[in-house]
């Protein structure tokens, strides 16, 4: 069968331009469907609101120390970092309903309570093989949700909270410990760095800066507003067709979109069962990553805690109108269009801030994501991790959502579409000579 491309790979975020970059480099003609009309799927730089300030409404923060693929693709195209250029002078915990100022969440009777939690949450991440599927490892005790994990320590009442607050994109009830405790694993196993250190270093010139370098080192044939409808798949190549009802040819395809829209493609022959299950579920990450300017804020606070639609909440920058600042919503049903509810989210933290502005991009109702990085639902991740990025006849899987380790982060996408390169290689070309 005579294919039009060697490789076709649908989604245009960071993994799948990874995967196109390595196959273009390689000599590989690869076509690259995009459903939106931008490249980088859950990576998003844009203005922010009505101003000349552009933000990061989707993935943005990294840390070079801990994301070897990161600094990679930083030094091959000389793309310019920054620290975030605000870092908070005070701090603000929201536990049982009160607010406490300090750098201890917890008062100092409570510390050795903290101490305790720290360290088994330690001993637990130290168990886990980072980069290694869930269900090859001695994990099943550990495939719980956060909540149980967290309640299991048996902690004194404030310390429990402040824990449970750890989970940053659904309620502690619906994430799986394992997802928490896998990110703290890649931190080496350091609690500390995983909230502290995780969200320090971005592009100066936004994620578009890595996206646009990717793209052009491709040399693909990139067509945007392209959404998928079939995947046709087998030992002969791939078919794959547009909503338009463009159709393309291909040795190999490469599937590099969010779990959550699985469903919307029709895949022919159907995946597998473990495949369209956990597909089928929707995982549970919905929250908001919320831009607001505020007047009349506290000088240089940070915030954390069982809020009312915001759990997190920190200064980034100054802007002309005021202290620009990002939160996220997490387990709340935050409405991002709702300028009350935003207010009164901020004010639980700071009772005088005024909202004088706000934006934020709701992923949830984003058809190409419905929601934000995966999270895996307690009790079945050990069911299916390994099952998720294997490939399925001429069709390989990317993607951040397919990562063992970095799942939800940049590092994730750029190692899964590293993955989908070689595989798709292999595909093509057979397995290396062995040496």
């Amino acid at each position: 069968m005579q294919h039009q491309y060697d490789v076709i790979v649908v989604g245009g975020g960071i993994s799948g331009l990874r995967t196109a970059r390595d196959l273009g480099r390689a000599g590989k003609s690869v076509l690259v469907l995009e459903a939106q009309d931008r490249l980088g799927g859950r990576v998003y730089y844009d203005r922010f609101a009505d101003t000349d300030k552009f933000v990061e409404f989707g993935g943005g923060w990294f840390n070079t120390a801990f994301q070897p693929q990161m600094t990679s693709e930083i030094e091959r195209y000389s793309l310019k970092i920054s620290v975030n250029p605000k870092p908070a002078t005070a701090f603000r915990w929201l536990i049982g309903g009160q607010i406490s100022n300090g750098v201890s969440p917890v008062p100092l009777e409570y510390m050795a309570e903290m101490e305790r939690g720290l360290y088994e949450t330690t001993h637990a991440a130290r168990r886990i093989e980072f980069g290694t599927a869930w269900d090859k490892q001695d994990l099943a005790d550990l495939d719980v949700s956060w909540e149980r994990f967290v309640k299991g320590l048996s902690l004194a009442a404030p310390v429990e909270e402040f824990f449970l607050n750890w989970c940053s994109s659904s309620e502690p009830e619906d994430t799986n410990a394992l997802d928490i405790l896998t990110w703290i694993a890649g931190f080496e196993s350091s609690p500390w760095r995983t909230y502290a250190e995780s969200m320090i270093y971005h592009f100066a010139d936004g994620t578009k800066s890595l996206v646009d370098a990717l793209a052009a080192d491709s040399g693909a044939d990139i067509r945007l507003d392209s959404p998928v409808a079939r995947i046709e798949h087998g030992k002969d190549g791939v078919v794959v067709t547009t909503r338009s009802g463009a159709t393309f040819t291909g040795a190999v395809g490469v599937a590099s979109v969010p779990i959550n829209v699985w469903p919307d493609v029709e895949f022919v022959p159907p995946l597998s069962p473990l495949k369209r299950e956990v597909s089928a579920e929707i995982h549970p990450g919905r929250t908001v990553k919320l831009w607001t300017v505020l007047d009349n804020v506290s000088e240089g606070f940070s915030a954390w805690g069982q809020g009312q639609g915001c759990n997190w909440l920190f200064r980034f920058d100054d802007v002309p109108e005021g202290d620009l600042y990002v939160g996220f919503s997490g387990g709340y049903d935050l409405d991002p269009t709702n300028a009350d509810a935003i207010q009164d989210a901020v004010r639980v933290f700071d009772p005088n801030a005024k909202v004088i502005k706000f934006d934020a991009h709701d992923w949830r109702a984003n058809e190409f994501a419905k929601g934000t990085w995966m999270i895996r639902r307690p009790g079945e991740a050990l069911r299916y991790h390994s099952a998720i990025p294997a490939k399925e006849g001429d069709l390989i899987f990317g993607g951040s959502d397919t990562s063992f380790g970095w799942n939800g982060w940049m590092e994730g996408a750029l190692e899964t579409g590293a993955r989908a390169a070689v595989e798709a290689l292999q595909a093509l070309d057979g397995p290396p000579a062995k040496v």
